[in-house]
């Protein structure tokens, strides 16, 4: 098979074609790959970095509300807040305030366990012990309704005391007048 002159013209036209245009691939379409992935990366990182500035505003607006209203559950949902933080400083700074909290959170609860404890079980150690836990409080207006509930269970042991030292006294005293007056001797008892 002879083939023509003006056919090999073309096919090596043809190759020289596909070479130059793989050659623009190769160079081009490999550069715009890496631009373009710059580019999702560039967008991810700053949708990211929003992305963690909302974080941010969401857990400094949960840790302010747990300062508010300090209770267990605020302090939970601050905590979830700040551990999903990334920026390692502003969550250590975050997380020492939130500890603060906590720490009033559990006092107060051990507080009104030992309010109650000496409510219930009016004793002065058990009062001793609720005084204690009410010092160690931050929370005013918390620490004056334990304050006042404790008063009166102090006051309940007081007066119970005194009701007893009196009625103590009382029965003493029945019992010196009712004996004092009837000298028992041995020649009474057997007739002597």
């Amino acid at each position: 098979m002879k083939t023509s002159r003006s056919e090999v013209t073309y096919l090596i036209l043809s190759i020289i074609l596909i070479a130059f245009g793989a050659g623009i691939y190769l160079i081009f379409g490999n550069n715009y790959a890496s631009t373009s992935s710059s580019q999702t990366t560039t967008a991810v990182s700053s949708s990211s970095s929003t992305s963690e500035e909302d974080l941010e505003a969401n857990a400094e607006a949960l840790l302010a509300e747990a300062q508010a209203n300090p209770t267990s559950e605020a302090v939970t949902n601050a905590q979830a807040a700040i551990n999903k933080l990334s920026d390692e400083s502003k969550k250590t700074d975050l997380q020492s305030q939130l500890d603060a909290v906590s720490a009033e959170v559990t006092n107060e609860s051990n507080a009104e366990t030992a309010v109650a404890t000496a409510e219930s079980e009016q004793t002065s150690a058990n009062v001793t012990a609720a005084q204690a836990a009410i010092d160690v409080l931050t929370n005013e207006t918390v620490k004056d309704q334990l304050q006042a509930r404790l008063d009166a269970v102090s006051n309940a042991i007081a007066a119970t005391t005194q009701s007893n030292t009196t009625s103590g006294d009382s029965t003493y005293s029945t019992y010196d007048n009712t004996y004092s007056d009837s000298t028992v001797t041995n020649s009474d008892f057997y007739g002597y």
